[in-house]
């Protein structure tokens, strides 16, 4: 099974799509590759409850966020949330480490924002990045 790795150098940009002008796939490299992954890993649906994942080759990649989609507000579910980034990032981007998450949740949308660093690093010298993924309700 292959896990993404931060030192790859180069990715396709997420959203996908092609740079306009020569119509060629959009790559992303830096920071912008490190957020275009985390952002990946929680939008994918991975496996909760007894649901298969979305990927069928690796049903376990992806985050479980999918499952809070009807819950109602409270701060259970803000806990949930951050735990289920965690684990589907600890799972698909092992280099990665979270460092701090933010979870509002509104009558319509659940946004959790993501600090990560590279596991390897210091805290204090650290570069982070953060991600902002919003999903309906």
């Amino acid at each position: 099974m292959y896990r993404l790795r931060m030192a790859d150098t180069k990715g396709f940009a997420f959203p996908f799509r092609v740079t306009p002008g020569d119509a060629d796939i959009a790559l992303v490299t830096g920071d912008a590759l490190r957020e275009t992954r985390v952002e990946t890993v929680l939008s994918t649906r991975g496996s909760s409850a007894g649901e298969p994942g979305e990927l069928a080759w690796d049903p376990e990649r992806g985050s479980a966020l999918e499952a809070l989609r009807n819950a109602s507000a409270s701060e259970a579910v803000a806990d949930f949330a951050a735990l289920y980034a965690e684990r589907a990032l600890a799972y698909a981007l092992p280099d990665e480490r979270l460092r701090a998450s933010d979870v509002t949740i509104t009558d319509r949308t659940i946004e959790l924002t993501v600090q990560v660093a590279r596991a390897d690093q210091p805290s204090r010298t650290a570069r982070t990045v953060s991600v902002t993924t919003t999903f309906s309700r």
